[in-house]
């Protein structure tokens, strides 16, 4: 009886333990990765594009980053590229590289420092 007590006393313990470690995430990177993760995983803090808070810059943002932004395609990014460096983001009206229209969409979504 005593060693069949022992017994649950060692199962027990290894279930709190995997629950706590699973609570820690500590298995998190043995968990699939769904397909948005990995879309959104190429636009790190990493590579400088994204503040802090998650604004895409225009002065450092890639191609594919500002693609991402509503209203913008490859040749508005195309454009947005060519013209860095900007100083605020009122610029992209005043050189009329994006539509007020489209400013109001992204203005939200941009900096730049």
């Amino acid at each position: 009886m005593r060693n069949l007590l022992q017994k649950y006393k060692v199962a027990i313990f290894f279930v709190l333990l995997g629950l706590i470690f699973i609570s820690l995430g500590l298995f998190s990177n043995l968990r699939p990765t769904s397909s948005e993760e990995i879309k959104h995983s190429e636009f790190s803090i990493d590579n400088q594009s994204f503040d802090d808070i998650g604004l895409i810059n225009l002065n450092t943002a890639s191609e594919a980053q500002l693609i991402s932004l509503p209203g913008i395609g490859e040749v508005t990014a195309g454009k947005i590229i060519s013209a860095r460096p900007y100083q605020s983001i009122d610029e992209l009206t005043v050189r009329k590289i994006v539509t007020k229209k489209v400013y109001d969409k992204i203005q939200s979504l941009v900096i730049a420092p």
